[in-house]
């Protein structure tokens, strides 16, 4: 990186706290860069706003954010043993490289945390088929950082996550929320990922009876359920005999135009109180401690169930 021919860092402090301001988003970034001093001063004037943070754990280490409204897309192309690393920056219609000497990716991605004032990560994006699934590689360049979402996909089809990639991924789920994209992980993998305590989990992969009742979070989201209504109806037995016992609230996509049967659903459970409103079938049940939970659910082709707790 070459610094500007204006003598901008020879301004006194006042002025270039001035100059500084008047900078657009990418040059307030590059000035960063240029020293421990310049990177003290965006820093200390809280010039760079990132929002929307995330890593992309594509063919090629990525990171995307906005900063000051402009988004930002960072693509690792190398990285050498002398410590440095060589950069891939778009934003708008630009493109550019740069060759940053003494950082590696880790210090790289610190550095915008450091002069954006964040304490972590909105989201880090796994593509399970990829080469930087690597334990060694994960741990080098992500570890050390606070990520609050976690999303798992894949590009391809019947690819199956091998044990030796659960093992690399398996430091980086014990997040806020996870997000199952199109997951390929076998049966026991699966497992493991959903008897975690997440707070949110959202799952486009695993949607039967028995992934339902394994889940732990407290707010689960399925989409293109496969449930059935006797499913449903064994779901809200388990519940209000103790299972799931951290659910706070389940919302459940159906792919296929869809009608409820209430009958099937409710058989055996007394309701609480139960009323029915403009055909959409609304119950409230308890649990055997005394919690209790809505159940609203719409037939259609946009069919959904619902279940949340109450306060008492």
């Amino acid at each position: 990186m070459v610094a500007s021919s204006f003598p901008l860092l020879r301004l006194p402090t006042k002025s270039m706290e001035t100059v500084i301001r008047y900078f657009l988003p990418f040059d307030m970034i590059k000035y960063s860069f240029l020293s421990k001093s310049t990177k003290h001063l965006v820093t200390s004037l809280n010039l760079i706003r990132i929002k929307f943070f995330q890593i992309y754990v594509l063919d090629q280490l990525g990171i995307g954010f906005y900063v000051n409204g402009v988004f930002f897309t960072f693509y690792v192309l190398n990285t050498y043993p002398e410590n440095d690393v060589q950069i891939k920056i778009t934003y708008g219609n630009v493109s550019t490289i740069w060759n940053l000497k003494g950082y590696s990716v880790k210090s790289f991605i610190g550095h915008f945390m450091v002069i954006s004032k964040r304490l972590r990560i909105d989201a880090l994006n796994f593509w399970t088929n990829v080469d930087l699934l690597d334990g060694q590689f994960l741990k080098k360049n992500l570890d050390g950082f606070l990520y609050r979402k976690v999303i798992i996909q894949s590009q391809g089809i019947n690819y199956k996550v091998s044990p030796v990639q659960v093992t690399a991924l398996e430091p980086f789920l014990k997040r806020e929320i996870l997000h199952l994209v199109e997951a390929p992980f076998d049966r026991s993998n699966s497992y493991r990922l959903l008897i975690q305590n997440w707070d949110q989990l959202y799952s486009g992969s695993y949607n039967g009876l028995n992934d339902l009742l394994l889940n732990n979070s407290s707010d689960i989201q399925i989409r293109k359920a496969i449930l059935s209504d006797n499913d449903i109806n064994v779901f809200l037995k388990s519940w209000m005999i103790g299972s799931n016992p951290r659910l706070e609230r389940v919302y459940i996509y159906f792919q296929d135009d869809r009608k409820f049967d209430s009958n099937i659903i409710f058989s055996g459970i007394e309701p609480f109180s139960k009323h029915t409103l403009d055909d959409q079938g609304q119950m409230v049940i308890q649990r055997n401690d005394g919690t209790k939970a809505r159940i609203n659910y719409n037939d259609g082709v946009f069919a959904n169930f619902e279940m949340f707790l109450l306060n008492n």
